[in-house]
């Protein structure tokens, strides 16, 4: 596999030879040939910034405006009710809050949240993530319902609303950039690149979506010699997200495999995520909060690694976008 990059770089990439990239590779060399490729995306999960700016306040006006308007459309057209709005220098806490409702709230059709859930299910779930976990037995009267409604529209609007707690969480300077400093880290280890395929209209944010088997999570590794690796892509937040927000990683909605997945890679030649996840003190993190420190629950999946790596300027590579991918 090549990565033909904007700045006239090729990445050459030996893939891993498992049934996993077999399955992936399956549905992205087609999508590929098909011109079915987004525009890349570029990820700073150290923000290279100490201080929110004043184009940072307007992201913030647009997004409360945005995701307000939204949770109004939900009552106006549906009669669902979600129990909160932005507002303005809202906390980080508030913000993972009602991104736990969104998540929750489109995934069980039922409940906002499920604080009745215990411990031990919780931990359970992180084995299977969702799968056995009965909230119905739990939590009583629904706190919404989707019966007779259109979920495609309402999931929709939800996940606009995801999107718009994720962008406004951007203007945010993580409390955790300090922490990665004093580990040696400097910001730009935090930066990689995200690549896509999609076949939905690209008009919308949503993606087209595919069946992860959970037997596929044995790949997943703390291993920091890849260079690709399967993208996030998850109904709520990966491990490393939820630290970087001071969330709590034992709820249900944080994993890093879910059972969908968007076809795409990440381009990750330093393994930044790999290293902080299977760090010592993100070891205590979890265990802080009950979460069993095991690749299999906290990995991520390989894809390859790339064989010309030495000969290549990363640093500018981080600059560039993808023209052209060769399966």
């Amino acid at each position: 596999m090549k990565i033909y990059w904007s700045n006239g770089q090729v990445a050459d990439i030996e893939l891993i030879k498992n049934d996993f990239v077999e399955y992936w590779h399956s549905i992205a060399a087609p999508m590929e040939a098909a011109n079915k490729r987004i525009n890349t995306w570029h990820w700073h999960e150290i923000p290279h910034k100490d201080m929110p700016d004043s184009s940072d306040a307007c992201e913030r006006e647009r997004t409360i405006l945005q995701f307000n308007d939204h949770v109004d459309e939900l009552a106006e057209k549906f009669d669902i009710h979600f129990p909160g709005k932005m507002y303005y220098d809202q906390p980080q806490a508030f913000l993972n809050k009602i991104h736990h409702f969104i998540t929750h709230g489109s995934f069980t059709q039922k409940w906002w949240d499920l604080p009745n859930a215990g411990i031990d299910n919780m931990v359970k779930a992180k084995y299977n993530h969702w799968r056995d976990y009965n909230a119905d037995q739990d939590h009583g009267t629904p706190d919404l319902s989707y019966e007779g409604k259109d979920s495609v529209e309402i999931n929709r609007i939800m996940f606009e609303m995801n999107c718009e707690i994720h962008e406004y969480e951007e203007t945010i300077i993580t409390p955790r950039k300090a922490e990665l400093l004093d580990w040696g880290f400097e910001s730009k280890d935090g930066d990689h690149i995200i690549q896509r395929w999609r076949n939905t209209d690209s008009s919308l944010r949503m993606f087209d979506v595919y069946p992860i088997d959970n037997n596929y999570r044995k790949y997943c590794t703390f291993d920091t010699d890849p260079d690709l690796w399967l993208p996030f892509s998850v109904l709520g937040k990966e491990y490393l997200t939820c630290w970087l927000d001071m969330d709590n990683p034992l709820p249900f909605d944080i994993t890093n495999i879910d059972q969908y997945a968007h076809i795409g890679f990440e381009w990750q030649p330093n393994s930044f995520s790999t290293q902080v996840l299977g760090h010592n003190h993100f070891k205590t993190y979890l265990e802080d909060h009950r979460v069993p420190h095991e690749e299999f629950i906290i990995g991520k999946i390989p894809l390859g690694y790339c064989t010309n790596k030495k000969d290549l300027d990363l640093d500018d590579i981080m600059k560039s976008s993808v023209i052209k991918v060769e399966m």
